[in-house]
């Protein structure tokens, strides 16, 4: 049996990874992944590469796929392994574990592979750059396409945002809880609890965007709380109220009727709802709403304002119990 080439057999596999079907689920552009695998086969050393390459050879390998389709996904598996997700110590272990797979599960762990490799490309500070770029070029078709898990703090202005892909969502932190990867600045809309505003919601202080120079505005998850915006002169001027008032969380507080649900006084700031600084814009309160403007039952949901073109625009993703989401534009 004539054994491949080692160049060969690492560009025939990055050509498998790039034309064999992408699973179903996967979050993000495969095409990232292949580029940097294609980068990262031009400027690893040459040692390095004929390690790898020689690990995913299939020759006298246990239990050795007569398909060579499969044989083709154990080699994806090692060389996304070795590359992305394991120490050089471990690829031998890597080699022995992705050999023993055969059918739907050389093909499965293969797809699992592809998935955690994508999250550590995307991280890469230069493709998660672009990523941010994109939330504020083309931010819907950015919001489809990852999930977003957002944290925020209770300052009202400027924050710095860490970058992280993880299982196929993009979290954003500025409480130093993810790894520094790339970060960019965002206003901060912080969680403000109902009880303290609930005597005059026709007084309420917003946080602005005005003097921030900044193209995106970010406020922590919704269960049951409301969003209030209103737009003046190119200025976005926002706040979050939370129907939580004893620092549990809002769905269990709603489950137990306790106090005011996020339905109630969603009503309550679209009937009375008003900034302190009165400009004569319209004012809109986006919340739990089972019959109209805002959201109903789902799990969660982001809020994100774009300044595009001059001109805020806010957009709400609706994450789903069944793990989908969906986003819609709530400023028009």
């Amino acid at each position: 049996m004539k054994t491949k080439n080692f160049a060969v057999r690492l560009t025939e596999t990055i050509n498998f990874i790039e034309t064999s079907p992408t699973p179903l689920n996967f979050r993000g552009d495969k095409a990232v992944v292949v580029q940097d695998l294609r980068t990262w086969n031009t400027q690893t050393p040459l040692l390095t590469r004929q390690t790898i390459s020689n690990l995913m050879s299939q020759d006298g390998t246990t239990h050795r796929p007569g398909d060579p389709t499969q044989r083709k996904y154990r080699r994806a598996s090692l060389l996304l392994r070795c590359v992305y997700l394991e120490p050089q110590i471990r690829w031998a272990t890597a080699r022995t574990q992705v050999n023993s797979r055969t059918g739907a599960q050389a093909r499965g762990e293969y797809e699992l592979y592809l998935e955690n490799s994508r999250d550590e490309v995307y991280n890469k500070p230069a493709n998660a750059m672009l990523e941010i770029q994109n939330l504020t070029l083309q931010p819907k078709r950015l919001l489809q396409r990852w999930a977003l898990e957002v944290n925020g703090t209770g300052n009202s202005g400027i924050e710095t945002y860490r970058v992280r892909f993880d299982g196929g969502k993009l979290k954003l932190d500025c409480n130093g809880i993810l790894p520094n990867t790339f970060s960019f600045d965002a206003v901060n809309v912080p969680a403000t609890p109902y009880i303290q505003v609930k005597d005059a919601l026709d007084d309420l202080d917003p946080t602005t965007s005005r003097g921030t120079n900044c193209d995106v505005m970010l406020t922590t998850q919704f269960t049951g709380c409301t969003y209030c915006f209103q737009k003046r002169k190119g200025e976005l001027l926002a706040a979050h109220i939370d129907p939580n008032a004893t620092g549990k969380g809002t769905r269990l507080e709603e489950k137990k009727g306790k106090g005011h649900t996020g339905e109630q006084i969603s009503a309550e700031l679209r009937d009375q709802g008003e900034f302190s600084v009165k400009s004569g814009e319209p004012f809109h309160a986006y919340g739990r709403n089972l019959a109209g403007y805002g959201y109903g039952l789902v799990s969660r949901v982001i809020i994100v304002a774009v300044k595009k073109d001059d001109a805020w625009r806010v957009y709400a993703q609706l994450q789903h119990p069944d793990g989908s989401f969906t986003v819609e534009r709530i400023d028009v």
